[in-house]
C-alpha cells in the first residue's frame, strides 16, 4: 500500500519531524524514501531581491540552506539505518510538491516552516494548498517526534474517510498499535452502528506485517467535530482523516474541520483525499 514516501524538507525542525514519521512508515513498509528541498521562486524572483547584487547573495544563501537541510535529513534517516534519495528543485513550493506527490503514496510536511510561505498562521499557505490540490495522503507534523502508541481514524462514512480508514488500519498494523475509530454524533446508537461497519472494513485485510488482528476501539463523541478530533489527536497518536468536505461556502464562513484540526492537533495528522 505504501511503496514511496516523499518528504518536503525546508530546514525547519517541523519538516524533520514529519520526515521521521515518514521514514518510520517507510522502514516498516520497505518503501522508497525521498527528500525534496524546494527553492521558492516567490522569494528568489520577486522585487528588489531579483536584481543584482541582492539576487546572487540570496541565491547563494538558499543554496547553502538547501544543502544543510538535506544533510540534516540524511543524518536523521541514516540513524534509522535507511538510505535517502534527495533532490533540490526550484519553483512555486506547493506546485512542486504536488508534482512530487503524484509519484508517491505519502507526502510529509512540517506544519510550519522556515519561510513566510510556510510559516503564516493561516493554513492557506503551502500546507493547505498542497492538501487541497494533491490526490495523495499528506502527513502534517509539528514536533517533537513521539513514537505512535495508537492510530486514530476520524470517520464519518464519506469516501475520503474510507480512504483514511484503509490507510490508518494498514499503518496501525505496521506499528502494531491499537486502532481507535472516532465518530462525532450526538446520537450514540447511530454513531456506534456506523463505527461497527468501519470496524468490519478495518478487518477486511490481514494486518500489515502479520501478527495478531488489530485491536479496535470505537469512540462516539458529542460536540463540535474539529474540537473533538483535535482533543483525541495527542502527541502519541497518529491521526488519519478525510481532507476537506463538499461545502466551500460553509468552509469560508466557519473554517474547515480539516484546517482547524491541523491547527489544534498536538500530534501528526494524515490527511486523505
Amino acid at each position: 500500500m505504501i511503496n514511496t514516501v516523499v518528504a518536503a524538507v525546508d530546514g525547519s525542525s517541523m519538516s524533520l519531524v514529519a520526515l521521521q514519521y515518514g521514514a518510520e512508515i517507510a522502514r516498516r513498509s520497505g518503501a522508497w524514501l525521498r527528500a525534496v528541498f524546494v527553492k521558492d521562486v516567490k522569494l528568489l524572483e520577486s522585487g528588489a531581491l531579483a536584481e543584482p547584487p541582492a539576487r546572487e547573495t540570496i541565491e547563494a544563501a538558499v543554496a547553502a540552506e538547501a544543502q544543510e537541510a538535506l544533510g540534516r535529513a540524511r543524518d536523521l534517516v541514516g540513524r534509522l539505518g535507511m538510505a535517502l534519495e534527495s533532490d533540490i528543485r526550484r519553483g512555486v513550493v506547493p506546485l512542486v510538491l504536488c508534482e512530487e506527490a503524484a509519484e508517491a503514496d505519502l507526502l510529509t510536511m512540517g506544519r510550519w516552516g522556515e519561510h513566510a510561505l510556510w510559516s503564516t498562521g493561516l493554513l492557506g499557505s503551502a500546507v493547505e494548498c498542497v492538501v487541497r490540490k494533491v490526490g495523495k495522503p499528506v502527513l502534517v507534523a509539528s514536533g517533537p517526534y513521539r513514537a505512535p502508541r495508537r492510530v486514530l481514524v476520524a470517520y464519518d462514512g464519506s469516501e475520503h474517510a474510507q480512504h483514511a480508514l484503509r490507510l490508518g488500519a494498514h499503518v496501525a498494523g505496521l506499528f502494531r498499535v491499537p486502532l481507535a475509530l472516532l465518530h462525532v454524533n450526538p446520537d450514540q446508537e447511530e454513531g456506534m452502528a456506523l463505527l461497527a461497519k468501519a470496524e468490519r472494513l478495518a478487518h477486511a485485510n490481514p494486518p500489515a506485517g502479520g501478527g495478531a488482528p488489530l485491536e479496535v476501539r470505537r469512540l462516539v463523541h458529542e460536540g463540535e467535530r474539529a474540537a473533538e478530533i483535535a482533543a483525541e489527536a495527542d502527541e502519541h497518536t497518529l491521526t488519519f482523516m478525510g481532507a476537506y468536505g463538499k461545502s466551500p461556502m460553509r468552509e469560508l464562513i466557519l473554517g474547515s474541520v480539516t484546517a482547524q484540526v491541523m491547527r489544534k492537533a498536538r500530534g501528526p495528522v494524515v490527511l486523505c483525499r
